[in-house]
């Protein structure tokens, strides 16, 4: 709420660029920009986004090493992890509001962005591997549906040592699809399992705690 650290339509032009870029809004600390936000309407599908003018602001306010693109909803949450000064394409943290009540692995990342405890020494590295985490589980969830065929190929030459034709190559695909499902599903029953018979050992004990003494 101070308008001295939030600050709307602040001023991004760089020579050469469009008059009058302003960025939506910026966030200040010890009077320097840190956090770039693009705000976009709600119904604006921020997939079909570019980040190009986030891009440019990004470039133009060199002391800020956070930019966020929003439509109130959805947020992402760039940096400049591969060439300083120049914001990455892909965002390190992506949340949605309306999912992430109950995320407490979300809410440890968003806590690092509380300004009392603000310090990009700490966001950096973080950053990277959340950006690296992020991308690799994408390419895991989107295998479990239709798995690339580099790791099909991984995968058929642990149990297949003959060269794979299209029909093999097909068949093993869904049997990859298959295996990732089922893994993942044991897996979530392992878990689940465990925190049941946890609770139903914490209840046993609590029951013979309550007996009176014979």
């Amino acid at each position: 709420y101070n308008p001295l650290e939030v600050i709307p339509e602040f001023n991004a032009e760089m020579p050469g660029t469009k008059k009058g870029d302003k960025v939506d809004y910026v966030i200040k600390k010890d009077n320097e920009p840190i956090m770039l936000i693009e705000c976009k309407h709600h119904t604006y599908n921020l997939d079909i986004h570019q980040e190009l003018q986030l891009l440019r602001y990004f470039h133009a306010i060199d002391s800020s090493r956070i930019a966020i693109l929003t439509n109130g909803v959805k947020y992402r949450f760039y940096t400049d992890l591969d060439n300083r000064n120049k914001m990455d394409t892909r965002p390190f943290l992506s949340f949605d509001i309306t999912t992430v009540t109950g995320n407490e692995a979300m809410m440890k990342e968003l806590r690092r962005f509380v300004k009392t405890t603000f310090n990009i020494d700490d966001i950096m590295p973080a950053a990277e591997e959340l950006k690296y985490t992020c991308v690799i589980k994408k390419f895991l969830m989107d295998c479990m549906t239709e798995p690339a065929d580099s790791l099909v190929r991984v995968l058929a030459e642990q149990v297949y040592d003959r060269p794979l034709t299209e029909k093999r190559r097909n068949l093993f695909t869904e049997i990859a699809k298959q295996s990732l499902n089922q893994f993942v599903n044991e897996r979530v029953n392992v878990r689940l399992n465990s925190a049941i018979n946890v609770q139903q050992q914490e209840h046993e004990q609590q029951i013979q705690e309550d007996e009176p003494p014979s």
